[in-house]
């Protein structure tokens, strides 16, 4: 209860909700401390609680970026936790977790964000402030560096700041397709005799992404469909 007290605390401060993410299941909903008859059930109802704990503690990070500096021992969301009427200890808990941590070291989980996510993309510089590694999926571009993307033509604040930081250049995009293609030049050193079968992460629900898609495949997909509706659109809608 404490820390979804915390995240409920830091949302209302800055009226927004990350990525149209759902706050549900929250850890209490699942009876992790209750008895169980197997083994299974005991072991499957921790791991649902495991990660139920693993969203709250992203989601309270999240909520934590909008509220800098983050780097001094006085925060400023500690200082909203105590004019809350938070207990003192329990702030500094949480001061001194992993929760509150944002330097660059140890190197933190990253993600892709693709450029047509709008409620995604205005996140972007709160993740680059907290350290939280970015790669912006921009569109494709041919073997000769030929871009089918622009820059952002809206001047909000999260827009203009990836147009400024995370737009690629000519040159970039030049020295990724030779390496491309001098990957793909290169001959394999082990050639297997069968197809060896790969074991994919389950696929979160809702997501969209279809079995064995690579990240490139789903985005290029989304891509096409997104273009296609535009062109369904009439003048009303």
């Amino acid at each position: 209860m404490f820390l979804m007290s915390v995240l409920w605390t830091l949302v209302a401060k800055i009226r927004l909700l990350p990525l149209d993410v759902t706050l549900e299941p929250v850890p209490s909903s699942i009876p992790y401390t209750g008895e169980h008859l197997e083994e299974c059930a005991a072991c499957g109802c921790a791991y649902r609680a495991l990660r139920c704990f693993q969203h709250l503690f992203t989601m309270c990070s999240w909520a934590m970026v909008h509220f800098p500096p983050l780097d001094m021992p006085e925060t400023g969301w500690s200082h909203l936790l105590l004019n809350k009427g938070f207990s003192p200890t329990m702030v500094q808990m949480l001061r001194d977790s992993p929760i509150s941590q944002f330097s660059p070291s140890p190197p933190r989980l990253g993600v892709v964000m693709p450029v047509w996510n709008f409620n995604a993309v205005i996140t972007v510089p709160h993740m680059a402030r907290a350290h939280i590694p970015v790669w912006v999926w921009w569109g494709l571009c041919d073997t000769k560096a030929q871009r089918t993307f622009s820059r952002l033509k809206d001047n909000t604040a999260g827009l203009q700041f990836l147009n400024d930081h995370f737009y690629p250049s000519n040159s970039d995009l030049a020295d990724a397709v030779r390496k491309s293609l001098r990957q793909m030049a290169q001959p394999s050193a082990f050639v297997p005799t069968t197809t060896p079968l790969v074991d994919f992460p389950k696929l979160h629900h809702g997501s969209g992404q279809c079995p064995g898609e690579t990240w490139q495949q789903f985005f290029a997909r989304q891509e096409q469909c997104h273009a296609q509706m535009l062109n369904d659109e009439s003048p009303a809608d």
